[in-house]
């Protein structure tokens, strides 16, 4: 069935046609045929037809696909959508399908999809720390960091790291770095010697 309906689908948007030339009225030779059958093959998609009264008859052979009966290839369509999405192990929102998906199952779909992302970034990490990353010669050890996926990360990410900051974890430049922001982002910052926070002040 899955190997038939690319032809169907084909079909149904481009139907059969069955095309006399001709008739028992007004019989044509075969020369007169082949050429105005040549003609017919080889016209571009969607040109019409021209003739001199030679051909008799143009009519779809599946009458059932004409008109109204056309709008059967959107089910087709539908089903190739779902076979993709199904492949790429993709939920249709990033795909910019889903148009009918509820909120819920979009949010249950981009929640799936950040876990298989993260699970990637996971790997690649590894990858690359045990294998490529010590077959170069540095100082110090090079560590693989990701930006945040969604401005929600990222804005949690940011809380996490001004408290480090804060504590002298870690420098405001490596902050930056971590949150993905070019190196002329710190030009004239002001330093926080003091220490003072948002609920000092207040």
């Amino acid at each position: 069935m899955e190997e038939k309906l690319p032809w169907i689908a084909r079909r149904r948007a481009d139907p059969l046609l069955a095309i006399q030339i001709g008739s028992k009225e007004q019989p044509v030779d075969k020369d007169t045929f082949d050429r105005t059958k040549s003609g017919i093959i080889n016209r571009k998609p969607g040109e019409d037809v021209y003739h001199d009264g030679i051909i008799t008859q143009i009519q779809e052979v599946y009458q059932t696909a004409s008109v109204g009966g056309r709008q059967t290839i959107e089910p087709l369509l539908q089903h190739f959508t779902r076979n993709l999405v199904a492949g790429l192990g993709v939920p249709e929102p990033a795909l910019g399908f889903g148009g009918t998906t509820t909120m819920a199952t979009a949010e249950y779909q981009e929640r799936i999809l950040e876990a298989e992302v993260r699970g990637y970034q996971r790997l690649l990490k590894r990858l690359h720390e045990s294998i490529i990353f010590p077959l170069v010669k540095t100082r110090s050890p090079v560590k693989l960091l990701w930006r945040p996926l969604k401005s929600e990360d990222k804005e949690a990410l940011s809380r996490m790291l001004q408290g480090e900051i804060e504590h002298g974890i870690v420098s405001p430049d490596y902050a930056r770095q971590r949150l993905g922001y070019p190196d002329e982002a710190g030009r004239g910052a002001l330093p926080n010697p003091m220490g003072i926070t948002r609920k000092n002040v207040l």
